[in-house]
């Protein structure tokens, strides 16, 4: 990071105009959310809240072999085999309803399916005939099902899975049980074409393909004959198969997927070791790894998904639970169990599939504790940012109509947005133009420190640009209201600032705000809050500012140069386990403190009846051991402390309590004049690089930002100069 004053020395041509605030949540839209009389769970451990139905669940046993895709409208649809009455049967949510329907009934028919939507979001299962022992397809075109066969060779479509390309051409991996070969059928639109692609061996078992960007196949199955995973591959011209795990009994129930950089990521069942694994090829080479090896995971389908964003998850059944491990940016989770209902037994013949949202739907087999047999159930999770429900839903043109709205993930939604003026002095166009957008929400000028506590760092991090960094001294990072922040234990914690002296004499400005949350009342001579004064002398020229005893308001106290003391009493009664900002503020003439936002008119002393002082070499102190003995160490929380080198003003005071956006800028977000987002860099508290993609000579454009949302994290990101 560049320093504060070189950044201001920076060669960038900016005219900019702030302008007057307006509310982001007064416009009007029309929304096709429907609120969905379904029920709706939460998953602790996951962090996560999803609906839960019971799709299919008469009596007796369904929802064997699950097929699970979402088409491009979201609306889902399901594959099944009903072993009760040996049928295929297909079920799909509208995002309101569901339909169940019997696709095929002639014979003992469903085992073994697999679905894929094409581009058309006509639908595609394959299946087996376990009556006539042959391989089959069913087709919907948005009217009808049709069905046909693919193979009639004897005992094949086991294990089957299917994939669409960038045709529309139809790929499907299977079984051939006679023969204990991998079989392989492609449909172009006209006709179905069958060969063997592996026969070394008693190969194809539990097979699942994948088709990568330049339309090559890829399909990961398993060698019966020697428990290996297997990996067969096609170029375009030829088949290649080979050995990607032969460590112990590996390679049942695997899944494969293909990321945005074409590469591939398998999960599988280690039957040795009742554990699950998982492959991945770079480009280069493969790795593998144990992604859950607590011996608990059953012998049943895998199911591996990658979002957008280039992260996994892997769904799977252990302890008769249905389990979840996911990758994010490279590093994987502990595996946790969704916790849905159940008669003690959930997540068999699991399937899944990602929404436009990057949401997983999650179907399996399982049982109820309210009904006999067992049934099909599927699974949404839901995105941080919804609407469940909204009452009423309508109202009389003209009326003013009280709404109340469910959901979650509101304060995910900026509140406010400002509009930049910038322009282009140059005769020429420019592409990359970075500009710096100073103080666009808080007036930060002369700030001198501040500390947000959410990095656990082992020095407490100064992101004013000024590198003030704290000493911490035993105080330890705790989650908090505002985020993270510090916890003193009250016996010997405090931080030491060694760069920051906030006066040096009893005339400077300052100001010096932050949240406070006490564990326990303070008993005679009261708790530190800060001390400015030279380092771990007591009775050294400076002031110090601590909490009386029982919370009983807050007292200042001056020390002057010939060691003459003298204090002011501030505030009222507070109690434990309570949120409070305060602020401390000197001006040329008073000493002043606010309370939650709020200086009341006895909370304002002249500095006139206290005792003047000149220090130098002091430095701050914040709850540590105070200027008099009996002052003692701060039992409780702290965050979000800000100093300033000016006396900010009541309103600036009631701005920082009151704020709706989020102290270290995180919600802060950049928007072009065509509405795409824009790259940024905060190179300290409000102050920004903004990345112009491009601007035509003598260009004048607006750009907006928007802010208020504390429910989002940082963007920022390095940008180059």
């Amino acid at each position: 990071m560049m320093s504060k004053q070189v950044l201001r020395a920076s060669s960038l041509v900016l005219i900019m105009v702030i302008a007057s605030l307006s509310p982001l949540l007064n416009h009007e839209s029309e929304s096709t959310l429907k609120d969905e009389p379904i029920s709706m769970l939460s998953n602790p451990a996951l962090d996560v809240d999803f609906n839960w139905w019971e799709v299919d669940h008469p009596a007796n046993n369904v929802g064997l072999f699950t097929a699970t895709a979402v088409d491009s409208n979201d609306e889902l649809h399901i594959a099944y085999y009903d072993a009760t009455s040996g049928v295929l049967k297909y079920a799909t949510y509208d995002g309101s309803s569901w339909t169940t329907t019997t696709v095929d009934s002639a014979g003992n028919v469903g085992q073994h399916t697999s679905i894929a939507i094409d581009s058309n979001d006509n639908l595609h299962i394959s299946y087996l005939d376990y009556t006539n022992t042959n391989f089959k397809y069913a087709t919907y075109d948005g009217s009808s099902w049709t069905v046909s066969i693919i193979d009639i060779t004897a005992n094949v479509g086991y294990d089957s899975s299917i994939a669409v390309d960038s045709n529309d051409n139809l790929h499907i991996s299977y079984y051939d049980n006679y023969n204990g070969d991998l079989k392989y059928a492609t449909y172009d639109g006209s006709s179905w074409t069958v060969s063997t692609i592996s026969s070394t061996d008693n190969v194809g078992w539990h097979s699942s393909i994948a088709v990568d960007s330049n339309d090559n196949l890829h399909i990961s199955h398993y060698s019966d004959t020697n428990g290996d995973l297997m990996y067969t591959t096609y170029d375009g011209s030829s088949w290649t198969t080979s050995t990607l795990d032969s460590t112990d009994l590996v390679g049942r129930f695997s899944s494969i997927v293909i990321d945005s950089n074409d590469n591939l990521h398998i999960s599988y069942f280690d039957e040795t070791n009742w554990d699950l694994k998982y492959a991945h090829h770079d480009g280069s080479s493969w790795t593998l790894s144990t992604v859950d090896s607590t011996g608990n995971v059953a012998s049943e389908p895998t199911s591996i998904e990658i979002d957008s964003n280039d992260d996994l998850s892997i769904l799977y059944q252990a302890n008769d639970e249905l389990n979840i491990v996911m990758q994010t940016d490279g590093s994987w989770s502990s595996p946790q169990s969704i916790d849905v209902a159940t008669g003690g037994y959930v997540g068999g013949y699991i399937s899944s599939d990602l929404d436009s949202n990057d949401k997983l739907r999650i179907s399996y087999h399982g049982d109820s504790a309210s009904k006999s047999g067992y049934g099909l159930y599927h699974i949404q999770m839901l995105s941080d940012l919804r609407i469940d429900s909204l009452s009423p839903n309508s109202a009389e043109v003209g009326n003013a109509t009280n709404v109340t709205i469910t959901g979650a993930g509101f304060d995910q939604l900026p509140q406010y947005q400002r509009d930049i003026d910038i322009s282009n002095d140059f005769d020429y166009g420019v592409e990359n133009y970075s500009i710096i957008i100073e103080n666009p929400t808080l007036d930060e000028t002369d700030l001198i420190a501040s500390y947000h506590m959410d990095d656990d760092e082992v020095d407490l991090t100064d992101s004013s640009g000024y590198y003030n960094d704290g000493d911490i001294h035993g105080a330890t990072y705790v989650d908090t209201d505002h985020g993270q922040g510090l916890d003193f234990d009250g016996v010997d914690d405090y931080v030491y600032f060694p760069t920051i002296n906030m006066a040096n004499t009893s005339s400077d400005d300052f100001t010096f705000c932050g949240w406070w949350e006490w564990g326990s009342y303070p008993g005679q001579g009261g708790t530190l809050l800060f001390s400015n004064r030279q380092h771990n002398t007591p009775y050294s020229t400076g002031i110090d500012v601590s909490i009386k005893q029982g919370l009983g308001g807050i007292e200042l106290r001056t020390t002057s140069d010939s060691d003459v003391q003298s204090s002011a009493t501030f505030g009222i009664g507070m109690s434990i386990d309570t949120w409070y900002h305060i602020c401390v503020i000197s001006d040329s003439t008073d000493y002043m403190v606010a309370f939650d936002g709020t200086i009341a008119p006895s909370d304002v002393i002249s500095k006139s009846g206290l005792q003047s002082w000149t220090q130098s070499g002091g430095y701050l102190e914040v709850g540590g051991y105070g200027s008099f003995l009996d002052t003692g160490y701060t039992e409780g929380n702290v965050d979000e402390i800000k100093i300033y080198d000016r006396a900010l003003s009541d309103i600036e005071i009631a701005e920082l309590y009151n704020s709706s956006m989020r102290y270290d800028y995180g919600d802060v977000r950049f928007w072009d004049d065509d509405g795409s987002s824009l790259e940024y860099e905060m190179l300290y508290d409000g102050y920004f690089m903004v990345n112009i993609p491009s601007m035509y000579a003598l260009e004048n454009r607006t750009i907006s930002m928007t802010y208020g949302a504390k429910g989002l994290e940082s963007e920022s990101q390095d940008l180059d100069d």
